[in-house]
């Protein structure tokens, strides 16, 4: 076997040769660099793909089991891992930075203390993070927006949070356009708000970059805030969130053949109604299961390693 690539190697050189090519330019490309690189055209299409049977899986604040959740190395994790999307948060520092951190604090995922926004990025870069969700001290700094988009791109797609919350949309959005990744992100918009008010906030945006918004799957308004994101065609995923699974509300199989994933997050039972990432690690088709022959095709867990083993086992996910 080493003699026969060894020979195709050498084929390959003498055939660049005879095209006119001088040794020194020949660039022979890796096969699996390649696919890395296109990887996120796949993800994209798959992501557009709503009536697509396959579940994407999205990593909460990427994939932490051996890193510091919302860091880099959280995010290289998650792309070796196979995982489709990472789920990170954002805020903004005292000089205008978006760094990636889910607490209004650093204290839980640093050796320091202080808020984000009374804080220069230096300042906190003076700091190192804590490892999974705020265990032993690392050598890993807490990322910039930038930093984090640059990691991800060509070979995973990213779930934005409390960009909304926080009003920084257009802050996110300079983010994307310099790091040229506005196509590898999915903002994320909480069921408060409605399709109508992010028009108006972000009128320039709704239409260049995917949304995530969420809806009340088991309570009345569901229904009404379905109907007002399905008019906006970046609304490519529904995040349903719900505690009473026999009071849903609204029509999951519906949403997906007006062009839209539908997503819930089993890190948490009440989002989830009990078919979360705990239940699934004792009964699997309780949890992850039960929401699949139902419809989702989009899960956001803390537990992607177990949940990719479990579709790739089903043939959901390659």
């Amino acid at each position: 076997m080493k003699l026969i690539n060894s020979m195709k190697y050498w084929i390959l050189i003498l055939i660049a040769i005879l095209s006119g090519c001088k040794g020194d330019n020949i660039i022979l490309v890796n096969p699996i660099e390649e696919a890395q690189q296109n990887r996120h055209e796949l993800l994209i299409q798959k992501l557009e793909d709503a009536n697509a049977d396959d579940v994407m899986v999205v990593a909460h604040r990427a994939v932490w089991d051996d890193a510091p959740e919302n860091s880099i190395k959280s995010i290289e994790d998650a792309i070796a891992l196979g995982v489709d999307m990472v789920e990170l948060d954002v805020r903004m520092t005292s000089d205008g930075v978006l760094i990636l951190m889910h607490d209004e604090s650093i204290d839980r995922m640093t050796d320091g203390s202080g808020e984000v926004t009374n804080m220069t990025l230096e300042e906190i870069r003076a700091h190192k993070l804590r490892n999974r969700n705020g265990g032993v001290i690392t050598e890993f700094s807490v990322p910039t927006l930038e930093e984090a988009m640059l990691a991800a791109k060509d070979k995973i797609l990213v779930r934005i949070d409390k960009a909304h919350s926080l009003g920084v949309l257009d802050k996110v959005y300079e983010v994307l356009e310099a790091t040229e990744t506005i196509d590898h992100a999915c903002i994320l918009v909480s069921q408060s708000f409605t399709s109508g008010n992010v028009v108006f906030e972000w009128r320039d945006i709704v239409d260049n970059v995917y949304f995530s918004p969420g809806v009340d799957a088991d309570g009345v308004k569901g229904p009404g805030q379905v109907a007002g994101w399905m008019q906006y065609p970046k609304a490519v995923v529904i995040e349903s969130s719900f505690a009473d699974d026999e009071n849903i509300t609204i029509d999951w199989r519906n949403i997906r053949a007006q062009g839209a994933r539908i997503m819930v997050y089993t890190g948490s039972s009440g989002s989830s109604g009990g078919h979360d990432d705990d239940v699934s690690l004792t009964n699997i088709d309780e949890g992850y299961g039960w929401l699949i022959d139902r419809g989702v095709n989009m899960i956001q867990t803390d537990q992607s390693a177990y949940l990719l083993n479990y579709l790739r086992l089903r043939g959901l996910h390659d």
